[in-house]
């Protein structure tokens, strides 16, 4: 990605993997608009070869992948989230780029070598003018024209009729768990409301030492080492509600996931207290006030914003809306999202870290290995 950071920050256009550009911002942000347009207009593929392959398959993903979870999907493709997304619009959009890589290789150079700035959303914050900036913003990118952006058929996640579960072995020294109920976002759920109760959920369950994870499961009956539970509210698709955790040593996964449910099943049984609930409010409104401290999580918020449909001032409305979930709310999410038809889980099974060390000095020696 492209970025441009402190005092201003310009972001987030992709460019090569791995590879991040950074400029200073003073007075202006002239050097933030031309760094965004340098790399918008002459992408670097390199010469043809493995590398250059490499990046095509990089960039055909991001073409093809939407939020909420590339970064997962690319590190486990054939592995968990599939079996999450399943002829979902992830899964099986970054298969198919895979599959037609190499037999497409000189459409996608096409392509894009004449990528325009349409795909992208351009974000200055900081200490500049807005009348500058857009003076900026039309000096260069006002000649580049926007090119038609097709319309994408629509593509609903199948669905699920009982609990899937993945199996990966790998090198690992503790076994971990993932667990993922499927749940609406603000661009798909039918009533906003339930999505705002998700995400005072999931500070009630893992919202610091106080939260009900670590005072039950960690300090409590010390069954897991760590627990966690993530939601984004602002994903562009139908996303997953997730649990996950590293048992204790004597723990086995099974007990795991069965201590896990059962938390989730006092909320589904009994509200949280007017109590609880006023602490987990605080927790999260002002985890919310304290991300607005970096210039660049404010762009990054912003952008991801309006790139998802939903409008830079959504944002404005969060602590409102946090605010007005009641204690009946939360438990009617929990009740309606935390469905056993509607999990997936996916188990790490550990592996000798020191057999694959062997395997991997022992192929770079020349010794052959057949799997």
């Amino acid at each position: 990605s492209t970025r441009v950071r402190s005092p201003s920050t310009a972001s987030v256009v992709p460019t090569r993997r791995g590879e991040t550009w950074q400029g200073l911002l003073a007075n202006t942000a002239t050097p933030a608009l031309r760094a965004v347009v340098d790399t918008r207009a002459e992408p670097a593929l390199g010469a043809p070869g493995p590398e250059r392959d490499a990046l095509l398959v990089d960039l055909a993903c991001s073409a093809l992948v939407s939020p909420p979870a590339p970064r997962l999907l690319l590190l486990r493709l054939t592995q968990t989230e599939p079996a999450l997304r399943r002829g979902g619009p992830h899964g099986e959009a970054a298969r198919a780029a895979f599959a037609r890589v190499d037999a497409e290789l000189g459409r996608l150079v096409a392509c894009l070598s004449a990528r325009r700035p349409f795909d992208a959303t351009l974000v200055v914050v900081g200490d500049v003018r807005a009348k500058e900036v857009f003076a900026l913003a039309k000096e260069h990118f006002g000649a580049l024209k926007p090119a038609e952006i097709p319309q994408l058929k629509p593509r609903k996640e199948v669905e699920q009729f009982g609990t899937k579960r993945v199996f990966i072995k790998a090198p690992a020294r503790v076994p971990f768990v993932v667990m993922g109920y499927k749940v609406p976002v603000l661009n798909t759920a039918a009533d906003s409301d339930d999505v705002y109760a998700l995400e005072l959920l999931s500070g009630l369950l893992d919202g610091g030492s106080s939260s009900r994870f670590a005072k039950n499961l960690v300090r409590g009956s010390q069954i897991a080492t760590s627990v966690s539970a993530s939601y984004n509210l602002y994903a562009l698709h139908d996303s997953l509600f997730t649990l996950s955790a590293i048992p204790a040593n004597s723990t086995s996964i099974a007990d795991m996931e069965a201590a896990i449910i059962d938390q989730l099943k006092a909320i589904q049984q009994q509200p949280p207290s007017e109590d609880e609930l006023a602490r987990v409010k605080a927790q999260v409104v002002a985890s919310s006030i304290y991300e607005q401290d970096s210039s660049f999580y404010q762009a990054m918020k912003i952008g991801i914003l309006e790139t998802v449909g939903l409008g830079w001032k959504t944002k404005d409305e969060y602590v409102d809306r946090i605010n007005a979930v009641t204690a009946d709310q939360v438990q009617q999410v929990a009740q309606k999202y935390f469905v056993e038809d509607h999990l997936t889980v996916a188990e790490l099974i550990p592996q000798s870290i020191d057999s694959q060390q062997s395997a991997t000095e022992g192929a770079a020696a020349g010794e052959v290995h057949a799997h």
